[in-house]
């Protein structure tokens, strides 16, 4: 699931699951949603740590905002590992 699965897709991108930089971290997850849910899940191999969110309502996007991605960078911040 780590590894690429069709060489002419992105890089990085694994089967469902897809690589990351995000402040300072190497991430390893998804994120998705549809009309009233949003979610995400990541995983820091280096400090043994992930975080899911699961959210009711308009989370995924609001004007050029990601909210909960700030969700997912806070509980991380409390956790460094």
């Amino acid at each position: 699931m780590l590894r690429s699965q069709i060489p002419d897709t992105t890089d990085g991108q694994g089967l469902l699951w897809y690589r990351t930089r995000s402040r300072g971290r190497t991430l390893i997850g998804h994120d998705g949603g549809d009309k009233g849910v949003a979610t995400l899940a990541f995983y820091d191999r280096q400090a043994d740590i992930g975080v899911v969110v699961l959210a009711n309502g308009n989370w995924r996007r609001v004007g050029a905002r990601w909210p909960i991605q700030r969700i997912m960078h806070l509980l991380f911040d409390r956790y460094p590992g």
